[in-house]
């Protein structure tokens, strides 16, 4: 009798473990030589135009100099609007915090539709042009009776809020806010809820909870929210230039101010250089805490 064998199927060729390595990288690619392409080599050109000399009447220009940035600190006025630059950014951050974290935490206690209908509110500005909202601060902000009163409340004073540093915060905090939502809605949806309901469970109360609980394990969320706001609002130049007038400028107003009324390419581009350097160190900060509150989360819960 003739005995019959199995013929094994071939094993499946595996790839080389240098190719299976190379992989990942290979895969973003496309999108870091876009990156290249459109951010480094623009901001390399940016970078090397900001150590030139201001051009003669010859067209003559000395290289490499540190002049357009000491001509930058030096400048009457300079630091009185980086201190502007830095309180308007750090309001508007922290009004983005105050108003995003609770509107966040409320919309994912609601219902799927109303939960919809809800955040569509929140992200309806940005189907808007910036110029639009900001003009629409202009007219609500401006002389009038609801601005003279607003003027009055806050301000203590007769007048508006027209061309201060209050009404640049309330247009910023207008065009950012929905970052901040986004951002915090996006850590606070990984929180199980039955973490919270152990926790109620053992008698802590809704402010325990939300201190000891969605608030650390939400804390990527948040850093990165208030370190995205933070880089966004200390480069904007629209609304503050609309909002502040020429009495409020920020460091970016000044940007385009050298470039655009005194044709100083390469000072315009020693701010540009000043502004995306914060950008970075806060995008450097927002990894490193991130990182560091990542770690840390597993200790969150503890009731005391």
């Amino acid at each position: 009798m003739a005995s019959l064998t199995t013929a094994r199927p071939p094993a499946p060729r595996r790839a080389p473990a240098g190719s299976r390595r190379h992989r990942p990288y290979l895969l973003v690619l496309p999108l870091l030589s876009l990156y290249a392409v459109a951010f480094l080599l623009p901001f390399g050109m940016v970078v090397v135009e900001s150590f030139r000399q201001t051009p003669d009447m010859l067209g003559n220009a000395a290289f490499p100099v540190l002049s357009q940035y000491r001509d930058f600190f030096a400048a009457p006025g300079a630091w009185e609007v980086i201190a502007r630059t830095f309180r308007v950014t750090l309001f508007t951050t922290l009004a983005c915090l105050l108003i995003g974290y609770p509107t966040a935490s409320a919309i994912l206690r609601l219902g799927a539709r109303t939960r919809g209908i809800v955040l569509i509110c929140v992200l309806s500005p940005l189907l808007m042009s910036l110029l639009s909202r900001t003009f629409g601060w202009w007219t609500i902000l401006g002389p009038g009776p609801f601005g003279d009163w607003l003027g009055r409340m806050v301000l203590r004073r007769e007048g508006n809020l027209l061309f201060t540093e209050t009404a640049i915060v309330i247009g910023l905090v207008s065009v950012f806010i929905p970052f901040m939502v986004l951002s915090v809605m996006s850590a606070l949806q990984a929180v199980d809820p039955e973490t919270r309901r152990a926790a109620r469970s053992l008698g802590a109360s809704s402010w325990t909870v939300t201190r000891t609980i969605d608030i650390p394990l939400a804390m990527p969320g948040i850093v990165g929210g208030v370190l995205l706001v933070f880089a966004m609002s200390a480069g904007t130049y629209a609304t503050p230039s609309i909002l502040g007038g020429y009495q409020n400028t920020v460091v970016a107003f000044q940007a385009v101010n050298a470039l655009q009324s005194d044709f100083n390419q390469p000072l315009s581009s020693a701010i540009s250089v000043l502004l995306v350097t914060v950008a970075l160190l806060a995008t450097y900060l927002n990894l490193r805490l991130g990182r560091r509150y990542q770690t840390g989360s597993s200790t969150a819960g503890v009731f005391y």
